[in-house]
C-alpha cells in the first residue's frame, strides 16, 4: 500500500475513534444532566406524606417504580426512591416486600456515601425489629448505623432525632430507664430547637409518648398524665384514620400509659376505670395482632403494681397466661432471621446486578427488561388467581373455593364440621351508619376469622353478611370452643362509628360425613339461632 493509502486508513480510523469518543462523551454528559434534572422530581416525591387510601398508595407506588425503571438517577436518588417504595409496601402491610426494598435502598445509599440517609434507613429497620421485640437484631441495626456515622455528627435534625429516639427505645426495653430518658430528651430537644418538617408534630408526639412510658414505669405518674392529657385532643390520637400507620409507634404506647395512670389511681386492679382502660388496650393489641407488646406491657404492669400491694385479678392473670400459650420466643428469632435474610439478599442482588451492568450494560438492560416482563406476568398471574379465590373485602376464601373444598371433604368420607354464621341486624347497621360502616364490620369479622383459620380450620365468606368455617376431622373436638370464642370476641369489638354499639353473631354448627347435607343442617341451626334471640349458637 502507498503512503497515501496508509494515511487515509489512519485518518479514517482516527475519525471513527473520535466519533466513538464523542458519542460516549455525549452519552455521559446527557446522562449526567438527566440525573441532575431528575433530582428535583425525586425530591418532590420523597418529601410528600405517605397517602392514607389504598388507591393513593398504589398510585404513588406506581409513580416511584416508574421513576426507578425509566429515569437516569444518582445512587442517592435510587436509594431514596427504593426507600419510599419500601415505606409504601409497609403501609400496605406487605412486610416481606418492604424488607426486600429496604435492602435495595440500603445498597444504593451506601454506594452513594450519603451517611445521614443510610443512618435513617438503619433506624427504620431498628424500629421494625423493636416492634417485633427482636431486640438483638435492632441492636445490630443501631450498631451498623453508628459505624456509618456517630449520632452527634448527623447533620439532618430529623434523622438525628430519630436516631436518639430509637436509642432511647432500646434502653427502655433493657430497663435502663435513666439512659432511655436522656436519649429521648435529646431527641425532643432537637425537634423543639431545629425542626421545620411536615412530620414535626408526629415525631414530637411519638417522642413525648415514649417519654411518658419512661415516667409511667418509674412511678412518675403525674408527669406521664400531663403528656397524655396534653395530646388527648390531637388528631393523631383522636382520629382513627391515622391509627393504622401509627399503631405500634404511637397509639398502643399512648393507651399503655393510660393504663398505668388508671392503675396508679386505683386501689386494686379490680377498679372499674382501670379495668376499662386495660380492656381497651387489650382489644387494640389483639385487633392489630400485637400480642407481644400486650404481654410485655401486662407483665410490667403486674410486677410494678403488685410491688405496690395491689392485688392482681384472676381475669388479668388469665389474660397473661393466654398470651404465654400463644407466643413463643423462637418465633421472634425465626421472624427476625427471615427479615435479615430478605435485607441481606436484597443488598447482594443489587450488588451483583450493578457489577454486571458495568461490565456489559446492553446485556444487563435486556436481562432486566426480560426479568421485569416475567415478574409482571407472574404478578398478573398471581393477582388473577388470587382475586378469583379470595373475597376482595374480607380477604377470606371465596364461596366457590368453599364449594370446591366441601366436595373434597365429602369424598374423603371422613367426619367434618360446618359452622355457619351471620351478622345480626346487619341491614340495620348499613341503613343507620352507611355502607362504609357496614364494610368495616365485614372487614373486622374477616380479620377475626383469619386468626382462627389455621391448620384444620378454614374460613370463607359465604355471601353478604354470612360466613362459614369448614373444620376437618382432627379439629372437630375444638369446633364448639372456636365458635364460642369467635362469637364473644366479635361481640366485644369497639366500633369507631358509634360509641357503645354492640354487634353480634348468630351461628349454627353441624357435623357429618360423606354425602350428608351438613351445610343445610348448619344453616337450619343458624336459622334457629336467629329466630330464638340471636347472638347464640345452635348445634347438632
Amino acid at each position: 500500500m502507498t503512503k497515501t493509502t496508509n494515511r487515509k486508513i489512519l485518518v479514517t480510523v482516527l475519525i471513527v475513534m473520535g466519533l466513538l469518543i464523542a458519542l460516549q462523551t455525549f452519552y455521559e454528559v446527557k446522562n449526567y444532566l438527566d440525573k441532575v434534572a431528575n433530582q428535583k422530581k425525586v425530591h418532590n416525591i420523597v418529601n410528600h406524606r405517605i397517602p392514607q387510601s389504598e388507591e393513593e398508595l398504589q398510585e404513588q407506588l406506581d409513580q416511584v417504580l416508574d421513576c426507578i425503571e425509566t429515569m437516569s438517577l444518582t445512587d442517592r436518588d435510587k436509594g431514596l426512591l427504593y426507600e419510599r417504595a419500601s415505606m409504601i409496601y409497609r403501609a400496605k402491610s406487605e412486610m416481606i416486600t418492604y424488607y426486600r426494598y429496604t435492602g435495595y435502598a440500603l445498597y444504593y445509599l451506601e454506594q452513594s456515601g450519603e451517611k445521614d440517609d443510610t443512618v435513617k434507613l438503619y433506624m427504620d429497620l431498628a424500629n421494625s425489629y423493636i416492634d417485633n421485640f427482636s431486640f438483638e437484631r435492632a441492636e445490630e441495626m443501631i450498631t451498623h448505623a453508628m459505624q456509618v456515622e456517630q449520632f452527634d455528627e448527623i447533620a439532618d435534625s430529623q434523622i438525628k432525632s430519630l436516631a436518639y429516639r430509637m436509642q432511647g427505645m432500646m434502653h427502655f426495653y433493657r430497663k435502663e430507664y435513666n439512659l432511655s430518658e436522656q436519649a429521648l430528651e435529646k431527641s425532643l430537644e432537637l425537634i423543639n430547637r431545629s425542626y421545620n418538617d411536615l412530620y414535626e408534630n408526629t415525631d414530637r408526639l411519638m417522642t413525648e409518648v415514649a417519654l411518658a412510658r419512661v415516667y409511667a414505669v418509674t412511678g412518675r405518674y403525674e408527669k406521664a398524665a400531663d403528656i397524655v392529657d396534653a395530646y388527648k385532643e390531637s388528631s393523631l390520637v383522636a382520629r382513627p384514620i391515622y391509627h393504622d400507620a401509627l399503631m405500634k409507634d404511637l397509639i398502643l404506647p399512648y393507651y399503655e400509659v393510660k393504663c398505668y395512670i388508671a392503675l396508679a389511681n386505683a386501689t386494686d386492679l379490680n377498679d372499674e376505670a382501670a379495668r376499662a382502660e386495660i380492656n381497651k388496650y387489650i382489644i387494640l393489641c389483639e385487633r392489630e395482632s400485637c400480642e407481644k407488646q400486650e404481654l410485655n406491657s401486662l407483665l410490667m404492669m403486674e410486677k410494678q403494681f403488685r410491688a405496690q400491694g395491689k392485688e392482681i385479678t384472676k381475669e388479668f392473670q388469665a389474660t397473661i397466661e393466654k398470651l404465654y400459650v400463644r407466643l413463643f420466643d423462637a418465633q421472634n428469632e425465626d421472624y427476625a432471621r427471615l427479615i435479615a435474610g430478605q435485607v441481606d439478599d436484597s443488598k447482594l442482588v443489587m450488588e451483583h446486578q450493578e457489577k454486571y451492568k458495568q461490565e456489559n450494560s446492553t446485556r444487563v438492560i435486556y436481562m432486566i427488561a426480560s426479568a421485569l416482563l416475567i415478574a409482571i406476568l407472574v404478578v398478573i398471574f398471581i393477582i388473577i388467581i388470587g382475586n378469583s379465590q379470595t373475597d376482595g373485602l374480607t380477604k377470606l376464601r371465596a364461596r366457590k373455593v368453599f364449594n370446591h373444598d366441601l366436595e373434597r371433604a365429602k369424598k374423603t368420607l371422613n367426619t367434618y364440621g360446618i359452622v355457619m354464621m351471620d351478622i345480626d341486624n346487619f341491614k340495620s347497621v348499613n341503613d343507620t351508619y352507611g355502607h362504609q360502616a357496614g364494610d368495616r364490620v365485614l372487614i373486622r369479622l374477616g380479620k377475626i376469622l383469619r386468626k382462627f383459620a389455621k391448620g384444620q380450620v378454614r374460613a370463607y365468606r359465604y355471601g353478604g353478611e354470612e360466613f362459614v368455617l369448614l373444620v376437618s376431622k382432627d379439629a372437630l373436638g375444638t369446633v364448639d370452643e372456636i365458635a364460642e370464642r369467635i362469637r364473644k370476641l366479635f361481640e366485644a369489638q369497639i366500633w369507631d362509628f358509634q360509641d357503645g354499639l354492640t354487634i353480634t353473631l348468630s351461628m349454627g354448627i353441624a357435623k357429618g360425613e360423606g354425602r350428608d347435607d351438613v351445610v343445610k343442617r348448619a344453616d337450619d341451626h343458624l336459622y334457629h339461632s336467629k329466630k330464638n334471640g340471636k347472638n347464640r349458637i345452635t348445634k347438632d
